[in-house]
C-alpha cells in the first residue's frame, strides 16, 4: 500500500502507474487499486495489486534482503 494526500478521481479497480526510486534505481510498474481508505482529512491509504514483472520483483527482493541484513547488523551494535 501507499499513503497519499490526494486521490483525485481514483477508486477501487482504477488502473494506476507508480514510479519510485529504490537505491538509485528507477522502478515503474502498473497495477489496480484494491482498496482506498481515508485515514483523516489529509491522508489516504491505497492498496495496489501490481501486474507481475519478474525484473521488478527481483530488484525489490534483493533490496529487502539487503535492508534486512543492514537492520540486523545495526541491532547487534
Amino acid at each position: 500500500s501507499i499513503y497519499t494526500k490526494e486521490v483525485k478521481n481514483l477508486g477501487k479497480d482504477s488502473k494506476v502507474s507508480l514510479k519510485f526510486e529504490l537505491r538509485d534505481l528507477d522502478i515503474e510498474n502498473t497495477g489496480t487499486i484494491k482498496y482506498l481508505k481515508k485515514l483523516d482529512e489529509n491522508l489516504y491509504k491505497i492498496g495496489i495489486e501490481f501486474f507481475h514483472n519478474e525484473k521488478i520483483e527481483e530488484v525489490i527482493s534483493e533490496y529487502v534482503v539487503r535492508r534486512q541484513f543492514e537492520i540486523i547488523k545495526e541491532l547487534r551494535i
